[in-house]
């Protein structure tokens, strides 16, 4: 089926301190999606959340701090962003062949709505939404995989060496992101192997040979277990068979310039059974 590119129309609550709602349609399987902001920075955008709502129980599957967030997250894959959009790249155009990208689609048959919220900042005056997006034929939610963003804070962050064990063990992990200023280093041991141990200039090298792009000093760092464009690369928390990784340990170095607390974004490779649980019977 050809590729449908359609306006958004569902729009609500669009005022200076409000919680915004941009509810694209559900049935077909979208490709991504553009919000586009009038009067409204990127950073005035907050608390950016992207939900399912099922008859069951609703999911957020994807958040970022706001929209610069969003755009810096977009903009290591080389995806094509703007100063005043929100875009949501649920196809990931960076991967190997059309196969690959389109495996993570965000089929929506079967669930009762789609919605993006943000948080409109009580500064903004005359704020504007509108929307558009790409999708294409009808696929169940259950039938693909769901590109799952969740983000953690960590206070009491030191110069030297910083642990974080509270990643939680599930699915496959497809990327990290570390962001604090003037992150040096990081080192991912999983069981008893240690799968990344690269310094800032090395774990640039290693993205860019993807035709990526590393997070700036001030920024951040990331890793990404999908250089090869394929989603089979992404590192495995749940085997089959059962095998379940127990232990999992994320250290990053800063420099002297760190900021106190450390924001960090981990993407998965799920399903609406794992992320539904028990309650997916109405949207399959």
């Amino acid at each position: 089926m050809s590729r449908i590119r359609e306006e958004i129309t569902l729009i609500e609550n669009v005022s200076p301190g409000q919680r915004a709602l941009v509810s694209p349609m559900v049935g077909r399987t979208w490709l991504d999606f553009n919000i586009e902001l009038t009067n409204i920075t990127l950073a005035q955008a907050k608390n950016v959340r992207v939900l399912l709502v099922s008859p069951n129980r609703t999911i957020t599957l994807q958040e970022f701090k706001d929209g610069e967030e969003l755009k810096a997250f977009n903009d290591r894959y080389g995806r094509k962003t703007s100063t005043s959009n929100l875009s949501f790249y649920f196809r990931k155009p960076e991967l190997e062949n059309e196969g690959q990208s389109m495996a993570t689609a965000l089929g929506t048959g079967g669930l009762q709505a789609l919605r993006v919220e943000f948080d409109i900042d009580g500064a903004v005056v005359s704020p504007g939404v509108s929307a558009w997006g790409r999708k294409t034929a009808n696929r169940p939610v259950s039938a693909g995989i769901l590109p799952y963003v969740v983000n953690h804070n960590v206070g009491g962050q030191a110069e030297g060496e910083n642990h974080y064990d509270a990643i939680e063990k599930r699915d496959r992990i497809a990327a990290i992101h570390v962001l604090n200023a003037a992150v040096d280093h990081l080192k991912l041991k999983v069981d008893d192997a240690v799968v990344f141990d690269l310094n800032r200039a090395r774990a640039t090298w290693d993205v860019e040979v993807a035709g990526r792009t590393q997070y700036a000093a001030a920024e951040g760092l990331y890793i990404d277990f999908t250089t090869a464009g394929v989603l089979d690369e992404a590192l495995v928390m749940q085997a089959s068979g059962g095998r379940q990784i127990q232990q999992m340990r994320l250290s990053a170095t800063m420099g002297a310039t760190y900021s106190n607390t450390t924001r960090y974004l981990v993407e998965y490779l799920s399903t609406w059974a794992s992320l539904a649980g028990g309650n997916t019977q109405k949207a399959a």
